[in-house]
């Protein structure tokens, strides 16, 4: 099972979500920076509504915490390569970098076997995708800036039918010189 909810007493400007398998799962709790020193009382909100919701038993629980990173800020250092979260490859827009953590790692592999520039790789497969999830991210906060979440679920529903919105369409590339500065002010570490 997977839940997501767009809610500002779970998760403000931000939304929780919880995933099972066979009796196994995790939740979560996503929230703007700002209101980062507020986790734990968001987290514990969001975990008696799915207890609740679901009736949940929690036997055995174990709390983690992390910051999410999106511009390829650390692709590499030294000798050292790195991928996934860590160089900074994530969706700007809902935060998973699973994917873009397996291809980085595959290629970071690839660029040592074949003693290519990892940097220039990582910039010709992620480059693109990442300015698409910044103009993501901005049309995002400009629908939650007006507290409307029913339009949101709706951007959500097309952003799963649309495959461009993470091809940088020509919408995307005209918009991302205006959504980058604005997000920039907002998050001084975003890296064009």
């Amino acid at each position: 099972m997977a839940i997501v909810a767009f809610n500002d007493e779970l998760a403000f400007h931000g939304y929780s979500y919880f995933l099972t398998t066979k009796g196994s799962g995790i939740m979560c709790t996503v929230v703007q920076r700002d209101k980062s020193k507020y986790i734990n009382r968001f987290f514990e909100k969001t975990k008696r509504f799915f207890v609740e919701k679901f009736n949940l038993n929690l036997l055995i629980t174990r709390e983690i915490g992390g910051v999410g990173s999106f511009s390829m800020k650390n692709v590499k250092k030294g000798p050292t390569l790195y991928a996934g979260e860590a160089a900074g490859l994530q969706d700007f827009l809902w935060g998973f970098g699973t994917r873009f953590a397996i291809t980085s790692g595959y290629l970071a592999a690839q660029s040592i076997i074949n003693n290519w520039d990892y940097r220039e790789i990582i910039e010709t497969h992620f480059g693109k995708r990442l300015k698409a999830g910044v103009v993501n991210r901005y049309l995002w906060e400009q629908v939650l800036s007006k507290n409307d979440y029913s339009i949101l679920i709706n951007f959500a529903k097309l952003q799963n039918k649309l495959h461009s919105l993470y091809n940088y369409n020509l919408f995307q590339r005209v918009l991302y010189p205006i959504a980058f500065s604005k997000l920039r002010i907002k998050y001084p570490k975003l890296k064009s």
